[in-house]
């Protein structure tokens, strides 16, 4: 049996996947958001990976995938799709 996914997990995901990087700044599209959580990752890891110090991974690629999870609050649509600004 399959379970269910809370509607609001799934709303946090679309926000997730639809809100900007940033109001005025880098990412600052849709998706952008999204876009900038992978270029931390892949920059996170790869700084990791040539630490001299011996660092967890896992730790290191979740840190970095989850360290703007709440922009997803803190950001809601502007009226006639005019953008993005602060909630």
């Amino acid at each position: 049996q399959q379970a269910s996914v809370p509607a609001s997990v799934v709303a946090m995901e679309k926000a997730f996947y639809d809100s900007p990087g940033a109001v005025g700044h880098h990412h600052a599209y849709k998706h952008g958001l999204f876009q900038h959580t992978l270029d931390v990752t892949r920059a996170a890891r790869a700084l990791a990976q040539a630490s001299p110090h011996p660092l967890n991974l896992d730790v290191v690629t979740m840190s970095a995938l989850l360290h703007d999870i709440g922009k997803v609050l803190t950001y809601s649509p502007l009226p006639n799709m005019a953008g993005y600004g602060y909630t």
